[in-house]
């Protein structure tokens, strides 16, 4: 009997909905099968984007330094460790990382602005390195010259490049959007 004491003195309640949704099952099996999310899924999905797009000019206005702290959390909050010091490993590496399940180190130039000239810089160092499996090179504010290498796919596969909308979206999927608020404002 719901809502009248049992013999020990304890309230019975119904049990709680295992399917607690604005929709009944067969509606959510169509919408699934039909691949239709909820107008909250999509709402939810539109405004992440917004929030990568807002974060872009946000990014791009940090000082070279707390861009710098920013790439070097991101890479850490992705499971990365840093070896060095960052920024003061070598002239041409900003970040020497261990990938720590399969120990390659790699090496990570980081750039507000920069060209072709200077990719091209960074790919011989790592190329000629016996300690650096893979590199990445990342800017905010690519030049034409070196956006062109990335449309074309003239880089090789040790060294990937992450420009401002990698950058952007990596803060957000990591939660580093209230610490580029604060470091923008």
């Amino acid at each position: 009997m719901v809502g009248k004491p049992d013999s020990l003195g304890f309230t019975r309640k119904p049990p709680p909905s295992t399917f607690n949704y604005r929709w009944d099952t067969s509606d959510y099996v169509i919408r699934k099968i039909n691949c239709d999310p909820p107008k909250c899924i999509c709402e939810a999905r539109e405004s992440h984007e917004k929030l990568k797009s807002a974060i872009e000019p946000l990014v791009k206005g940090l000082n070279p330094k707390d861009f710098e702290i920013l790439v070097d959390l991101i890479f850490r909050q992705a499971g990365w460790q840093r070896v060095g010091v960052l920024g003061e490993t070598e002239k041409a590496v900003d970040l020497d990382l261990l990938a720590p399940i399969t120990n390659e180190r790699y090496a990570v130039q980081i750039k507000s602005k920069a060209s072709a000239a200077d990719f091209e810089s960074f790919r011989e160092y790592v190329s000629a390195s016996p300690d650096y499996s893979q590199g990445y090179f990342v800017v905010h504010t690519p030049q034409r010259d070196l956006r062109e290498i990335r449309l074309n796919h003239e880089t090789n596969s040790r060294i990937q490049l992450i420009f401002l909308e990698e950058i952007s979206a990596y803060a957000v999927r990591f939660g580093l959007s209230e610490w580029v608020l604060r470091k923008a404002f």
